[in-house]
């Protein structure tokens, strides 16, 4: 036996040798050296060219903003580290030492993009995403004439796609998502015949899907979606073979949906939802054998014919189909049974309550792949729990069973040993919370991270059981009945970081246990709470991001406590009994990164003349209406989204509006003051103004 173990061993460590030198032999010093130097920024042996070193830190003193620190590796010579070969996000070349490749995303980079760029000449690979650069793309990018990967989603640019882009025509990706850019799509595009991956979602592009796109004839991956595009979906693009992912989604398309895309057999993932379509679906999209993700959810006036195609789909592992009626359709369970490989399903909105009788004896635990189910607003009743967990398993990670007519919850839901979310919003249950949470006591107590109850009629307190749901991170108990105490252990949780309990009836205290928390956004508005602690506490809460307090009692003084949350986001005291003035502190505490404040309907006094301006960072929304703000307005964030000054005392000229109108302005409301003089030219350019 002994021998036999021996000289197993050897066979396979003589294998596993001849393996690695089969793939040193194939694997040129060039590739080798790029792996090497992608993973770790090489073994050392060479540096970056000192003319591109100061490239990079003339790149870095255009940057106004690092805000995760991405460049504080980007040093000076005198410092520690002066090779930009081992700086984050810079690869170079091995042998040679120059810089290949730049990846600085999802850095919050806010500034210039500086010229300096084209000094680095053997520059393949750019990656700008998740940024905050803005205008139009700079036209020096057009001359960085080795780019292979180009990448500036998720940014500010804007105007259009500038004509320098179809000169770029070594390009196999690229990537513009997530902007502010509009019009058609250029002509020139077709130029880039190497582009492998064309991503232009999320923008204002318009118009019909041109013809020259069906030049790229390699590319693999093409995403339209979330735009304004129009027309039918032209026929050229079922020449396109080599296509696998086609994402069309949530544009204007029309028409019925074209037989040809079911020829399409090498596509992996199709998009079509948020159209308007009409017709059926055709019944040739059985013949996509490859399909893995299949995305139909609402069409238009899209019907299906008959189910039985999907069950030729063997490699299929997400579908969404909803907003598409299901009700005469018999035998869908068995044909969702079918799909042994099918991980995630989306039925909302499919009329599945008139087809579900039929089907108790036919359903069984076979589909057990099933991860993620989502059946929400189908008018279900409780009736659904004969056959729901049959079809689901302990693989079961996302339930969604929102807005049903559910009045009740069976107790082996509370055995779904790797549930991590259960939306059950907007249902019909009325009994107390505490029997609600009773039913989820098994193992799903110990896995769940998410628990969306809110919209239904639960009475009755947050017991101290909720101490049995550790892993618990967002609880929303919004929108019911709530009358009694919320148990000091949910302050314990040590994974909770968002918490709802808002338009209840709740009148406890919040307990000094909060300072324990890990909160991020705390709800409570339109609630009777009868105190909180005190300003030491809450001031300690140095995660909070959002606080909804409207229509608690929180006067008769300003909370000294709120100027203090330093990651505060978004604030809510509307209508909370505050008669006093807001204190400098407030006002100078410069949030990088509020959003929205809403202190309107208190009696709340004092002058904001050119305290709007300290705002200036980030887009803001500000609402100070129903007051007794006084005085006139003087400068103002020119990052206003919607300004509300609205019945208060305010006087003086709006000349103060020709610094916003032109911004990100939606929304405006001066009415109820004692505003003087003419109404400003600019304000005419305020075609968003309500």
């Amino acid at each position: 036996m002994t021998n036999n173990i021996c000289h197993n061993l050897l066979y396979l460590v003589s294998f596993s040798l001849s393996l690695f030198l089969l793939w040193l032999r194939n694997t040129s010093a060039t590739s080798l050296g790029h792996q090497l130097v992608a993973a770790g920024g090489g073994d050392g042996n060479y540096k970056c060219i000192d003319k591109e070193r100061h490239t990079l830190l003339h790149f870095k003193a255009h940057v106004h903003q690092d805000f995760y620190g991405l460049l504080s590796t980007w040093a000076t010579k005198e410092e520690a580290t002066n090779d930009c070969c081992k700086w984050s996000g810079v690869t170079c070349n091995n042998q040679t030492g120059h810089v290949t490749s730049l990846d600085l995303f999802s850095g919050d980079l806010e500034g210039e993009l500086s010229p300096s760029l084209l000094n680095l000449s053997y520059l393949n690979h750019l990656d700008l995403s998740g940024n905050q650069f803005e205008g139009t793309i700079p036209h020096f990018i057009g001359s960085l004439t080795k780019l292979r990967y180009l990448d500036i989603s998720w940014n500010d640019f804007s105007g259009s796609i500038p004509i320098f882009v179809g000169s770029m025509t070594r390009l196999r990706y690229l990537r513009l998502s997530d902007n502010q850019f509009e019009g058609t799509i250029p002509h020139f595009i077709g130029s880039l015949t190497k582009l492998r991956y064309l991503d232009i979602s999320w923008n204002y592009f318009s118009g019909n899907i041109p013809m020259f796109i069906s030049s790229m004839t390699q590319l693999r991956y093409l995403r339209l979606s979330s735009n304004s595009f129009n027309g039918t979906i032209p026929l050229f693009i079922g020449s396109m073979t080599q296509l696998r992912h086609l994402d069309l989604s949530d544009n204007y398309f029309h028409g019925t949906i074209p037989l040809f895309i079911g020829s399409m057999i090498q596509l992996r993932h199709l998009d079509l939802s948020y159209n308007f379509f009409n017709g059926t679906v055709p019944l040739e999209f059985g013949n996509m054998t490859n399909l893995q993700n299949l995305y139909l959810g609402y069409l238009g006036g899209c019907a299906i014919k008959s189910l039985d195609w999907l069950s030729r789909l063997p490699q299929l592992g997400k579908l969404d189909m909803s907003g598409i009626s299901l009700a005469k359709e018999n035998h869908w369970v068995n044909v969702i049974l079918s799909l042994h490989n099918l991980s995630y399903l989306k039925l909302r909105g499919c009329g599945l309550s008139h087809v579900m009788r039929p089907f108790y004896s036919s359903v069984n635990s076979s589909s057990s792949s099933i991860v993620s189910l989502h059946i929400g607003n189908n008018n279900l009743n409780s009736s659904l729990y004969h056959w729901l967990f049959e079809l689901t398993s302990n693989r079961l990670l996302n339930l969604d069973l929102s807005r049903n007519k559910l009045d009740g919850i069976p107790r082996y839901l509370g055995n779904l040993c790797s549930l991590t979310s259960l939306d059950f919003r907007n249902n019909h249950i009325a009994f107390k919370f505490p029997d609600f949470l009773y039913n989820l006591s098994g193992c799903t107590s110990v896995t769940l991270q998410q628990l969306y109850v809110g919209g239904n009629q639960f009475t009755g307190s947050l017991p101290d059981d909720i101490q049995n749901f550790p892993s618990l991170v967002s609880l929303d108990l919004s929108n019911n009945q709530l009358n009694e105490t919320i148990s000091e252990k949910v302050w314990e949780l040590p994974k909770l970081q968002y918490l709802d309990f808002s338009s209840n009836f709740l009148r406890c205290v919040i307990s000094e246990n909060i300072e324990k928390s890990k909160i991020m956004s705390l709800r409570f508005s339109n609630n009777s709470l009868e105190g909180y602690p005190s300003d030491d506490y809450m001031s300690n809460l140095s995660y909070i991001e959002s606080v909804y307090l409207s229509s608690c009692k929180l006067g008769p003084k300003f909370p000294k406590w709120i100027p203090k949350l330093k990651k505060l986001s978004y604030l809510d005291i509307s209508n909370t009994s505050i008669s006093d003035t807001i204190p400098q502190e407030f006002w100078n505490m410069r949030p990088s990164h509020l959003r929205y404040f809403d202190i309107s309907s208190n009696n709340i006094t004092g002058k904001v003349t050119n305290l709007l301006s300290n705002f200036d960072s980030e887009p803001v929304g500000i609402n100070l209406s129903s007051n007794n703000f006084y005085g006139p307005i003087g400068n103002v964030p020119s990052t206003l989204t919607t300004l509300d000054l609205s019945k208060n005392k305010f006087y003086g000229e709006i000349s103060f509006l020709c610094q916003i109108v032109d911004g990100y302005l939606s929304f405006l409301d001066l009415s109820q003051n004692s505003f003087i003089g003419k109404i400003p030219d600019c304000l005419w350019h305020f075609t968003y103004s309500s």
